[in-house]
């Protein structure tokens, strides 16, 4: 009799069961399901925020940053200071006269430099007595303004010859014209080069170099970039020496490269 009378809450229970399974199934369970489908979208976009900002290989924190652009401003301002510190004057000499013309001009303080060598310098080689300025290398047709530079570098040469006892000239070759700097800095540096082969005592060499290095008039300076030597007899106490130099201008504005057309350009550099 007792189990008749739980029948109907047995039945009842199941039944609420049943309902209870069907409204999970047919509301709770798609309200789930797209409740997670959005929470793992959400999740995936989270992950693209994250992967986004996140620091790639070799970011900086933003305050090292500061200081790495800090440090380059000194460094570029540092650099700006040395430039404006070298000064290869052109004696007033060699600024051309409105009223002459230039190859003209340059002819006539051509052979004021080398009358102002004197019996202090004997040029020895074939090209030494126009130290350099052959009719191949004019022929080359360089503007006024570099050949009158490198005139000016051979006149500071024959200059620390006669003031150190170096008197003999054998050969003087001229090279590349080049220019260099940073392109952020307002001045940039343009050099000429220059091949000399002296001979000499070597206690006068060694003036001689050092001498090179000097201010000359004008504040002259040349950069001695390299130094070969040779020595036919060591008894003599006498060698023979090629001296690298470079005439070095500071020029206004910002250093522009050349062009490169799709190949290296050969920095000129001494083989010394």
């Amino acid at each position: 009799m007792k189990e008749r009378r739980n029948a109907p809450y047995l039945l009842g229970a199941a039944l609420a069961v049943l309902l209870y399974a069907a409204a999970y199934a047919l509301f709770v369970s798609p309200i789930r399901a797209e409740t997670d489908g959005e929470l793992d979208a959400c999740r995936k976009k989270l992950a693209e925020v994250q992967a986004y900002y996140r620091a790639a290989d070799g970011m900086v924190g933003l305050k090292e940053a500061h200081a790495r652009l800090d440090e380059e401003a000194r460094a570029r301002k540092e650099v700006r200071d040395r430039l404006m510190k070298v000064a290869f004057n052109m004696p007033p000499e060699f600024n051309v006269p409105r009223e002459w013309e230039p190859n003209v001009y340059f002819d006539r303080m051509l052979k004021e430099v080398v009358g102002k060598a004197g019996a202090a310098v004997q040029f020895v080689g074939k090209d030494a007595g126009t130290i350099g300025f052959t009719q191949r290398f004019l022929d080359r047709k360089e503007e006024p303004r570099i050949r009158f530079r490198r005139l000016a570098v051979a006149d500071r040469l024959l200059e620390a010859m006669k003031a150190t006892g170096v008197g003999r000239l054998v050969s003087v070759q001229h090279g590349k014209a080049f220019s260099y700097g940073m392109p952020d800095v307002n001045v940039h540096i343009e050099a000429v080069t220059m091949y000399a082969v002296v001979q000499s005592p070597e206690k006068n060499f060694v003036a001689l170099v050092h001498e090179l290095q000097q201010p000359g008039r004008s504040g002259r300076y040349v950069a001695v970039r390299g130094v070969r030597i040779n020595v036919a007899d060591p008894t003599s106490g006498t060698f023979e020496a090629t001296l690298a130099l470079a005439g070095l201008f500071v020029a206004p504005g910002p250093y522009v490269p050349p062009k490169t057309e799709g190949q290296p350009v050969p920095i000129p550099l001494d083989k010394y």
